[in-house]
């Protein structure tokens, strides 16, 4: 049976205890260096940010500077050692040979952008030693990611009325899809891969966004990930307001469209589309053991 306070603990009470979230101190910065949160776009990144934020009471980073999240995750537009993780999705990203402490020379993950190097660069983040890999459903994340595109906000959706009445909504959906697929088999090759082959097993954690969803499988999940990232001593109560305190309506997106039912759609508009998509995530899916969306739906 899975422990649990949520019957005794409130939003307030959580808050006062651990709503206070901070950069690193600068006499613990050398303590724990930021692993890469790795992820494609859709994959719930934002909530799990959140999630560490609170467990740890550290900002997390990130190579971006997008004023919406800026909003929740104060720490955004930050990327060096005073965070607890540095977000990035894998197409900012490039894997060169880099010289470590050891004087040993391997592959590493780097920004892509000389912008972005510069960036991490003043922030003493050179590269990542660890990998937070956070997947999921590569179609439920394009299916998410696409309707954050078309709205224009991070946790946008779109109305079952606005879909079935603007082709263009369809079209926009086909079209972002496609797109958003090529860019997963792109980067399982040249990013996601490689990396997997050149870091040690134990400097990559595998997290799987389903697994966080379900009171069965999140407290060892969070646990797991808490410790490859050495926050060893988090209490159970933490991590439960955790849970509480990251659950903000600014972030979740509204489900208001069937994702099967969408895809279903759009074959029927565009013949061969999941096929399409399946035969570009193939790759990633199956390493990560996903499937079609749709059962009893085969493709060459």
């Amino acid at each position: 049976m899975v422990e649990s306070f949520e019957e005794n603990i409130n939003r307030q009470i959580c808050n006062d205890s651990y709503g206070l979230i901070q950069y690193i101190p600068e006499d613990k910065m050398f303590e724990h260096k930021p692993p890469l949160l790795l992820s494609f776009p859709g994959s719930g990144n934002t909530w799990i940010r959140l999630l560490i934020e609170y467990c740890t009471g550290y900002f997390t980073g990130s190579l971006y500077n997008d004023n919406e999240l800026n909003i929740v995750l104060a720490g955004e537009k930050s990327c060096g050692i005073r965070t607890s993780a540095i977000k990035s999705h894998p197409n900012e990203l490039r894997i060169i040979p880099e010289k470590l402490e050891n004087g040993i020379i391997e592959d590493r993950l780097k920004p892509l952008n000389k912008k972005e190097r510069k960036k991490c660069n003043r922030g003493m983040v050179h590269h990542w030693e660890k990998i937070i890999m956070l997947v999921r459903d590569p179609f439920l994340s394009i299916f998410a990611d696409t309707q954050r595109l078309i709205s224009g906000h991070h946790s946008g959706s779109i109305s079952y009325k606005v879909y079935n009445n603007h082709s263009y909504v369809q079209r926009r959906f086909h079209e972002i899809a496609l797109i958003s697929a090529k860019d997963y088999n792109d980067s399982w090759y040249n990013i996601i891969l490689p990396s997997i082959n050149s870091y040690k097993p134990e400097n990559i954690y595998t997290l799987k966004y389903e697994l966080m969803l379900h009171n069965s499988t999140k407290y060892t999940e969070i646990k797991n990930l808490l410790q490859f990232m050495e926050y060893n001593y988090t209490s159970f109560e933490r991590i439960e307001c955790s849970f509480i305190l990251s659950q903000l309506d600014y972030i979740y997106r509204p489900k208001k469209l069937n994702p099967i039912l969408v895809y279903q759609n759009i074959e029927k508009a565009y013949p061969g589309f999941i096929c399409q998509i399946w035969n570009l995530v193939k790759s990633y899916s199956q390493y990560y053991k996903y499937n079609i969306i749709i059962d009893n739906f085969y493709c060459n």
